[in-house]
């Protein structure tokens, strides 16, 4: 029996089985997400090294055929001391994401927000993003 795994696409959505929701809603509308989340990606990562003052980097993650942009990471390693400082800068970094959140009509299009414990980094993708059912689909 598989655990119910709380996904980090919708704030109120759970989702029972990730390939179900990888193979329903985000295969088949992969391109029309791409394409709407690319040009919110762009905006974001924009607003975020205009908006924060702080000593942070924004990655940008294309897509390999370079069309899209499907991900940013924030990275903070270089701050003096990251780790006090990720308890007041990813508040912050939060409120940024979610005023580029998608509002699409698109099912799935919501962008996935994930954030490490114990490291200096915030990345946010076009859609959930996972590893291991990569390897599952293949």
């Amino acid at each position: 029996m598989q655990l119910l795994t709380r996904l980090k696409i919708s704030y109120f959505q759970i989702v029972t089985n990730p390939l179900d929701y990888v193979e329903k809603v985000f295969l088949p509308n992969i391109k029309e997400i791409l394409e709407t989340n690319s040009v919110t990606l762009s905006k974001l990562a924009e607003s975020i090294e205009s908006e924060i003052k702080e000593n942070v980097i924004v990655a940008r993650k294309n897509t390999s055929d370079r069309m899209y942009l499907a991900g940013i990471t924030i990275d903070y390693r270089y701050l003096k001391d990251w780790n006090r400082c990720k308890n007041k800068l990813e508040p912050s970094l939060n409120e940024i994401i979610q005023r580029y959140s998608s509002s699409s009509s698109i099912p799935g299009s919501d962008l996935y927000i994930q954030t490490y414990r114990s490291n200096p980094f915030l990345d946010v993708y076009s859609g959930y993003c996972d590893k291991g059912w990569h390897l599952i689909l293949l």
